[in-house]
């Protein structure tokens, strides 16, 4: 029994001994299908369900497994994860409908400059927030009025406010600061922290939040001074500005440039509110391709105006419509029977006239194809005319102590007095002759056959206003072909009155020898008075002119003024 007690000790020392060192054998080698150390520190194990798991004898007890520890926190699988390889991706902006909000006027115009009326901007809001018809109801506004219904939608909606009277005010211009109201009241953002402000903006100004809010949106930017002008009226290009800050309507560029854009004669390619007035007025499809991309136009439409054909005057050049609308191609014309040549795309044209009708009826002067801005008379071969600032004729009117007529010309008030002076003033003078020398040329006419005399003892009163008697002794003038020395001064009174010297008026005083009954003309001319008498010039011949434009001082005898 000994013995075999002492084999079984000795059998399992070597089975013992045999283990331990097959263990050392191979330490770096893994075993086929089975995972590396490595591997393992990044798997989380999932015990068998309702299974113990055995001890291990190379753990102590209650160990601490970096490979597998309480509570893992696998960056691979955490809890809530957030997948850098695998984010959620943002929506790309989806295409939008962006309808024009503004338009132009009947005759084509956009009128960048104008302030924005409070009238033309409840329009405006109305037209983008398609409000429901409202009940506000003002002394002031008009069932009839074109902006009735949107005046009252708007100030029923809380964008506007009425006046303490009940008065709404409609065509007041809109300032600065009343417009981005406006804009706040729709929208919902909220007063930053920090403000920036204007410092022309008192923090104690009504206007202050309002500015505020619209600053931090980015929906106003101030001027290069860093100021905001408040209190100034906002112009039309200034609100589509704001208001595309606002919608966050951003002009495509490449399409704008490409001609796919509506034209209006006073908006300038080159203005800095050029495609802001196209983002408003042209109606599109807004197409988004990428992230943070601005809009890209697709179908861009706009409401066609039919504006009557003929020549149209803004800002002092000419345009010519066709067909209902404006012709901004390089292309020559006829219109109304005067022809044109369009310079291409800014639309502004020349045409061959001195006098142009436009399809309202209004005339103006042309000087070197286009409209003349300076006021002034001008002569035509047909008579005299004044074109006023912008070149547009006077007709019915007064300018001075000229009278115009329905035609524009002037006219003395009596057909057969302007026949006779027409006559002479297209004999005796020229267009390229001053205004000055015209005078003098037809005071030469006029003292040359001053010597057919014919005497009339019937004397104007000495004093006698010259619209009293000159008339009748034009008239009387005319019919004989000659008369005496009050005809003669008619004559020559016509004759500057119509080369434009209002000044002139028909005297009735006496003269030397003997204080005698005499007529002649006088104009009070940069505040020295000046003496015209073409019948005694004539009857003496010894210096032809010697009583033209003379003071009194400076005459040879005595004349004895009323």
């Amino acid at each position: 029994m000994k013995l075999a007690r002492i084999l079984i000790s000795m059998i399992l020392a070597i089975l013992l001994l045999t283990t331990a060192v097959f263990a050392e054998a191979a330490p770096n080698e893994t075993p086929a299908g089975e995972s590396s150390k490595e591997e393992r520190a990044n798997t989380v194990p999932a015990a068998p369900a309702d299974q113990e798991e055995p001890g291990n004898p190379e753990n102590p007890e209650n160990p601490e497994n970096p490979e597998n520890p309480e509570n893992p926190e696998n960056p691979e699988n955490p809890e809530n994860p957030e997948d850098p390889e695998d984010p959620e991706d943002p929506e790309i902006r989806a295409d939008e409908d962006h309808k024009p909000y503004v338009s132009g006027y009947p005759d084509g115009t956009f009128r960048p400059n104008q302030g924005m009326t409070r009238a033309e901007l409840a329009q405006l809001v109305c037209t983008l927030l398609e409000l429901p018809e409202g009940d506000a109801v003002f002394s002031d506004v008009s069932p009839k009025k074109w902006y009735a219904a949107a005046v009252s939608a708007a100030a029923s909606a809380g964008c506007f406010d009425g006046y303490e009277d009940g008065t709404f005010r409609p065509n007041q211009k809109v300032t600065r600061a009343e417009f981005v109201t406006v804009l706040c009241r729709l929208s919902e953002a909220e007063l930053p922290e920090d403000p920036a402000g204007f410092p022309d903006v008192s923090a104690s100004s009504w206007a202050h939040p309002f500015v505020c809010i619209a600053q931090a949106q980015g929906w106003i930017g101030g001027y290069p001074d860093g100021t905001f002008h408040p209190n100034q009226p906002v112009t039309r290009a200034e609100t589509v500005t704001m208001m595309n800050n606002f919608l966050d309507r951003t002009p495509d560029e490449e399409a704008i440039q490409a001609g796919e854009t509506r034209f209006f004669p006073d908006v300038k390619q080159s203005a800095w509110y050029y495609s802001d007035v196209m983002e408003a007025t042209v109606g599109h499809t807004a197409h988004y391709v990428e992230l943070e991309s601005q809009e890209s136009w697709t179908d861009p439409y706009w409401d066609e105006i039919a504006i009557p054909n003929g020549f149209y005057c803004i800002g002092g050049k000419l345009y010519v419509v066709e067909d209902g609308s404006y012709v901004h191609t390089q292309q020559e014309g006829l219109c109304g029977g005067v022809s044109y040549i369009c310079e291409g795309a800014s639309g502004v044209c020349t045409v061959d006239a001195s006098l142009l009708k436009n399809a309202s009826g209004q005339v103006w002067h042309i000087q070197s194809g286009t409209v003349s801005r300076q006021a002034g008379l001008f002569e035509l071969d047909d008579g005299m005319y004044y074109a006023q600032a912008g070149g547009m004729i006077l007709r019915n009117g007064d300018w001075n102590t000229l009278h115009f007529g329905a035609d524009g010309r002037y006219t003395s008030g009596n057909a057969v007095i302007d026949n006779w002076v027409d006559a002479l003033v297209s004999a005796e003078t020229d267009p390229s002759m001053t205004r000055e020398r015209k005078l003098f040329a037809l005071y030469s006419y006029v003292f040359h056959h001053s010597t057919a005399y014919i005497p009339n003892n019937n004397h104007v009163p000495r004093g006698q206003d010259c619209s009293v008697w000159a008339e009748t002794y034009m008239l009387r003038f005319i019919q004989q072909g000659a008369g005496n020395c009050y005809g003669y001064a008619a004559e020559f009174y016509y004759l500057a009155r119509r080369v434009g010297y209002w000044e002139a008026k028909a005297i009735s005083g006496g003269t030397d020898p003997h204080d005698r009954d005499h007529g002649w003309v006088e104009m009070e001319l940069d505040g020295v008075y000046y003496m015209f008498d073409p019948r005694l010039d004539g009857t003496h011949n010894v210096n032809p002119g010697m009583l033209y434009m003379k003071t009194y001082e400076e005459t040879p005898w005595r004349y004895y003024r009323p």
